[in-house]
């Protein structure tokens, strides 16, 4: 009989291997990365619902405020049964989208002290026009 004969007898397709310790550690060698990949793509890491009292102290709102919000459809959220739920990610970026006005970081300019405050208006009093009145 010749030495290739003896060390690998022949199996069916399909068939399982004969466990050793050095084959075992073969296949776990093999496997370890492809676990590990395939648990990192199948399980991400969501980001955590919060709740309306976490979602007002992340605004600075009262939690009510962000409920009645919620309510009417103003602020992002999810329903959850009865369950209203926000993403942190999502009520920052609503936030950022209410900012109005130009983002200087100067204060206002006052007005110059020779100007009067009504300066440019028409010669109306109290809603009644002086036009056509005679003395």
């Amino acid at each position: 009989m010749s030495a290739q004969g003896r060390a690998q007898p022949s199996r069916p397709p399909g068939a399982a291997l004969e466990r050793t310790s050095s084959n075992a550690e073969a296949m776990a060698a093999e496997l370890a990365p492809l676990i590990a990949a395939h648990l990192a793509a199948a399980t991400p890491d969501p980001e955590p619902l919060i709740d309306a009292e976490a979602a007002g102290a992340l605004l600075g709102v009262p939690a009510t405020w962000v409920r009645a919000q919620a309510r009417a459809g103003a602020i992002p959220h999810l329903k959850l049964g009865h369950y209203v739920r926000f993403l942190p990610a999502d009520l920052l970026e609503w936030r950022a989208a209410q900012a109005g006005g130009p983002r200087t970081g100067t204060r206002p300019v006052p007005r110059a002290a020779g100007s009067p405050a009504n300066a440019g208006r028409t010669g109306r009093r109290g809603g009644r026009s002086t036009a056509g009145r005679t003395k």
